[in-house]
């Protein structure tokens, strides 16, 4: 998980590399589906935010959130 600043932007990454020692989000997960209640929670916060989030990688997952200051 790594947090940016640029600018009057903000920029939170979580990566996920799928090892059974670590959390990691199931390849064949609902998440990216907006399925989830999970999902719908953290889109809800960032649509209040008026950002935007994105999740990508099949067997490495990668939720992005960006939002401004």
């Amino acid at each position: 998980m790594s947090v940016q600043k640029n600018s009057n932007t903000i920029i939170l990454n979580y990566s996920d590399n799928g090892r059974k020692n670590s959390y990691n989000i199931p390849e064949n997960t609902a998440f990216a589906d907006g399925k989830t209640f999970g999902y719908y929670l953290i889109k809800a916060l960032v649509d209040q935010l008026d950002g935007e989030i994105t999740v990508s990688g099949e067997n490495n997952k990668n939720i992005r959130v960006v939002f401004n200051e």
